[in-house]
């Protein structure tokens, strides 16, 4: 009877050829032959020992590992459509990977231990720090803000705006009157003395008007 495989291998893809053969998993199969092997008559798997084309045994040996390279599947799948045996043995070996696959496989405590501690060092290993943060420039770095800090900084400024003295806001526009100042000069007219004016002042609200003195006139010389 073939042994037990501890675990399934991964299948490669296989494509139809002379009779539906089901993908399973791939137990290690370098150690059987189709030559001169054979099995109780009650055993599912049975074995030819008609084929004597020892490239070929080794060919579908690399094929059901997931091992044999995409250029020598052609061969192998013509020599396959040809020769009854080995289409058997395939049946064979992929019937076993059904049956071993149906088996429940026990994992020791230990062993579980031990993978998830290989794989906490491995992770600590390739673990690493991102450090864009801490050379961003201060204007532009960004902290987390929680909602009650949030709160907490909007009460403060509202008390600060109503606590703050009224003197620093600005009050209300008031007009301002500028005062202007012009000389005018103007003509002589009739005095209580001849020949004399004295200086004439107009007061107006932001506007002055003055007159100059005429000097007293030479005889003879008319106003």
């Amino acid at each position: 009877m073939p042994q037990r495989h501890p675990g399934p291998r991964p299948l490669p893809h296989e494509p139809a050829v002379a009779g539906p053969w089901p993908a399973a998993a791939s137990p290690d199969l370098r150690g059987l032959s189709c030559v001169d092997r054979s099995m109780s008559p009650e055993s599912p798997f049975t074995s030819p020992s008609d084929c004597r084309d020892p490239v070929m045994e080794e060919a579908l040996n690399l094929y059901v590992d997931g091992e044999l390279p995409l250029d020598q599947q052609a061969a192998l799948f013509g020599h396959l459509a040809a020769c009854p045996a080995c289409r058997r043995t395939l049946d064979s070996v992929l019937s076993f990977r059904r049956w071993s696959r149906q088996e429940p496989l026990g994992v020791p405590p230990a062993l579980d231990d031990a993978f998830f501690k290989r794989l906490a060092e491995h992770k600590a290993r390739h673990t690493r720090i991102d450090r864009a943060a801490d050379r961003r420039p201060l204007w532009q770095a960004q902290a987390p803000v929680t909602l009650r800090a949030g709160l907490t900084i909007a009460i403060v400024v509202f008390l600060l705006g109503l606590f703050v003295p009224s003197n620093l806001h600005p009050g209300p526009a008031r007009s301002v009157v500028i005062g202007e100042e012009e000389l005018v000069e103007l003509p002589a007219v009739a005095a209580s003395e001849p020949g004399r004016v004295e200086p004439l002042y107009v007061f107006y609200p932001g506007l002055t008007i003055e007159a100059s003195k005429t000097e007293e006139p030479a005889p003879g010389e008319s106003l």
